[in-house]
């Protein structure tokens, strides 16, 4: 197939650099061709709130830099981007007049302006369309058998559902169940443990903001995944890891060891199916124990 633009945004370049490596290298396994966006910028979330034409100038310009790449699709491993992303191709598809307001902000400041509609994808739909479990499954070297992994979508995978267009195109997964990451997780081996907040939100968006309200979200999301005998929680969005990862202590703090379990990105899991290394994967750079879990579990490459 051909290139896929690759936005990493802001995060997976700096504090979330594990799901750049890992994602990276899995696609590299699949034989999935990323180019990564020359000169991209954040993707605006912080512009969200912002009157009118302004919220779209950041996102679009990066569907732009991707038509000058020559590049029809751009593919997000955020969450957050991802969402970013398709809102502004989506509003701009349908409003000219917008466009051509946003174009004009855009040839101001001496960018090219945006003058098609670009596709936009998330790296799990990417990888579950483009390679999926058939494909994972023949990739597989070191199985993650006995590997006990609840899946969590979080709460952006699929919403809202207008400019997502999950729940509208059969191609995209199930915005209320979704099933991708547990079908690509079951084809690598792993025991998939189904655990009831798989789509609820983790607050991520609001740790500094609200750390009472985040931590009781976390607390409910990885006790629930824990009772139901996960192992381990895999994600999908740098966002979802600064609240159920990074900020794990604190749910931990306020409601008790419920809220103790390793979390990992989905490609992480992957590429330790396929047989790439601990290190390689930097599964280190997890703070809730991930490593040493499955180090125990017998991966210790």
């Amino acid at each position: 197939m051909s290139a896929v633009a690759y936005y990493p945004g802001c995060a997976l370049k700096s504090i979330d650099l594990a799901y750049d490596v890992s994602s990276v290298a899995v696609c590299r396994e699949l034989g999935l061709s990323l180019e990564e966006i020359r000169g991209y910028n954040c993707c605006g979330i912080g512009e969200l709130k912002s009157d009118g034409d302004v919220a779209y100038v950041l996102p679009t310009r990066i569907l732009a830099l991707a038509e000058g790449q020559n590049l029809g699709e751009v593919m997000a491993p955020c969450s957050v981007c991802y969402g970013e992303l398709a809102r502004a191709q989506s509003v701009l598809a349908q409003d000219a007049a917008r466009r051509g307001r946003v174009n004009g902000m855009l040839q101001a400041a001496g960018e090219r302006p945006y003058t098609r509609e670009v596709k936009v994808r998330h790296l799990l739909e990417y990888l579950y369309r483009e390679a999926g479990p058939e494909k994972v499954a023949a990739q597989v070297r070191q199985p993650l058998k006995g590997l006990r992994v609840a899946p969590y979508y979080g709460c952006l995978y699929t919403r809202p559902g207008w400019f997502t267009q999950a729940g509208r195109d059969p191609a995209l997964d199930n915005p209320e169940r979704p099933h991708f990451m547990a079908d690509l997780l079951d084809a690598a081996g792993a025991t998939v443990v189904d655990h009831p907040n798989q789509v609820s939100c983790c607050g991520g968006r609001n740790v500094v903001q609200d750390e009472e309200g985040t931590a009781l979200l976390d607390y409910r999301i990885l006790s629930g995944a824990k009772e139901e005998g996960a192992q381990v929680l895999a994600l999908i969005c740098p966002k979802c890891s600064g609240a159920l990862d990074i900020n794990q202590t604190k749910a931990i703090a306020r409601h008790g060891e419920g809220a103790r379990l390793p979390v990992v990105y989905l490609t992480q899991l992957l590429g330790l199916a396929f047989g790439l290394g601990r290190g390689q994967l930097r599964l280190g750079d997890m703070e809730s124990g991930a490593a040493a879990l499955l180090q125990a579990s017998g991966f210790r490459s």
